[in-house]
């Protein structure tokens, strides 16, 4: 009997298949970066609504749909972000093979978006009726400087309500990670007095002090297990070739699935950042996000 069943399902997820496609690339065409994910938003809420399913969306942007459980049950919130890496101005242009699909966010995540949606029309295919409200969240915020502020809000104000989180990523396609990663991300910016390469010899330059900071970093042994990371993906600063760069600023991303561990990555930095502060040098610390881990 399950043997049947299980193979009735798969039959029906690849009757699906061809809509499943079709809707991730409609939404990977759409662009989407952190910070203005409306208009994929408003994609995602008609499309909610087209299925007969509620829809609210909030202050940040995420948009939630309610599919009425039919017990008492605490809810279960899945939850595919809506944001991806790409600048706005980037060339969209989805391409599909035997068995592939490829484009710019396609795995990340236009396809975990259009996972929800199918699971909705999946759902009311075969009649399943849940014990609990499924709340299906498209949210803002995940990548880069996002700094998780759409699932964090979600939870937030939903948490009274739910049994469990689940987060839809189109990478993750076959597997479940169990392991979250932490972060903590800076902005490191350097301030000096400036002055002409030549006739202010000797004055600090800020460009000087930050790359002796982040070359004190890259020399700092991290462990592989638990995987432990740090990465300068940003550096700015100076004003031209003969001049002492009276400021300089670096993004810095520390990483790692240990709490503790990264505690003391970040804590490492912060010990390089102050036997780098001399006299007429100003260093600030911004931080930008920091993630949790576990």
């Amino acid at each position: 009997m399950q043997v049947q069943q299980d193979e009735w399902l798969t039959s029906l997820i690849e009757e699906h298949l061809p809509r499943i496609v079709d809707l991730t690339a409609r939404i990977c065409a759409i662009p989407a970066p952190t910070f203005h994910e409306a208009e994929r938003a408003r994609f995602m809420a008609e499309q909610f609504r087209q299925r007969g399913l509620p829809v609210e969306v909030d202050e940040l942007g995420n948009v939630v749909a309610r599919r009425p459980g039919q017990g008492r049950a605490p809810a279960l919130l899945l939850a595919a972000h809506l944001d991806t890496v790409f600048p706005p101005d980037t060339p969209i242009t989805v391409e599909q093979g035997e068995g592939w699909l490829q484009g710019p966010g396609i795995g990340d995540n236009s396809l975990g978006l259009a996972a929800l949606l199918t699971l909705a029309d999946l759902l009311q295919t075969v009649g399943t009726s849940t014990p609990g409200d499924l709340l299906l969240a498209a949210n803002v915020g995940e990548e880069g400087l996002g700094n998780l502020r759409g699932i964090r809000a979600l939870v937030e104000r939903s948490g009274p309500e739910l049994g469990a989180v689940i987060a839809v990523e189109g990478h993750n396609l076959g597997r479940v990670t169990h392991i979250a990663v932490g972060s903590l991300r800076l902005r490191l910016t350097v301030t000096g007095p400036g002055g002409h390469s030549w006739g202010a010899f000797g004055q600090p330059s800020a460009i000087h002090v930050l790359a002796s900071i982040v070359a004190e970093l890259t020399r700092l042994p991290v462990p592989k297990e638990p995987k432990t990371t740090y990465n300068v993906g940003l550096i700015e600063g100076g004003v031209s070739v003969n001049t002492i760069a009276p400021s300089a600023s670096a993004v810095i991303d520390l990483r790692s699935i240990d709490p503790a561990e990264l505690a003391r990555l970040g804590q490492q930095l912060a010990g390089i950042v102050e036997r780098h502060r001399i006299d007429g040098v100003e260093i600030t610390e911004e931080v930008l996000g920091e993630r949790p881990a576990g």
